[in-house]
């Protein structure tokens, strides 16, 4: 399994965030809404104010973000961004693994949103043991309800 870490992100990591923004939503955005540079960078900015951004870090490297919300019930990735040049050696499956495994231990569910044009993610929430539970116009909700340990 890929090793990884998070750390936490604040407003002066806004270059980062915006980066990896760029290269993992913007095309999806794009095609749906058109982009605005300006609009984008003021919401991922005032976005970061929140504190639930984190960096995924690997090999010393970021190579990512996710958002993470908490709440009695759940646990919520709201954002999984993993740089393109990163993809495809495990980092996201094991950062999803590790989150399954904590609301297993916690005995609760996991959710996440995902594009429904990003296929390649839905397969692999799908192997992973994610269901949809959930449709908006543009997006897939998921869900992983853990067995009890």
């Amino acid at each position: 399994m890929t090793g990884f870490t998070l750390e936490p992100l604040t407003a002066a990591d806004g270059d980062f965030r915006m980066e990896v923004f760029r290269a993992t939503i913007k095309p999806y955005l794009d095609d749906l809404f058109g982009w605005d540079e300006a609009t984008q960078t003021a919401i991922i900015l005032d976005q970061l104010k929140g504190g639930s951004h984190s960096a995924i870090v690997t090999g010393g490297q970021r190579v990512g973000i996710v958002q993470v919300e908490a709440s009695e019930d759940a646990i919520s990735l709201r954002q999984i961004e993993i740089l393109p040049r990163f993809q495809g050696r495990g980092i996201g499956t094991a950062m999803v693994r590790s989150f399954m495994d904590r609301c297993g231990r916690k005995g609760k569910l996991l959710t996440l949103h995902v594009f429904k044009s990003n296929t390649s993610a839905l397969r692999l929430y799908e192997r992973l043991g994610f269901r949809v539970s959930g449709q908006g116009e543009h997006d897939i909700e998921m869900t992983y309800t853990p067995t009890l340990r």
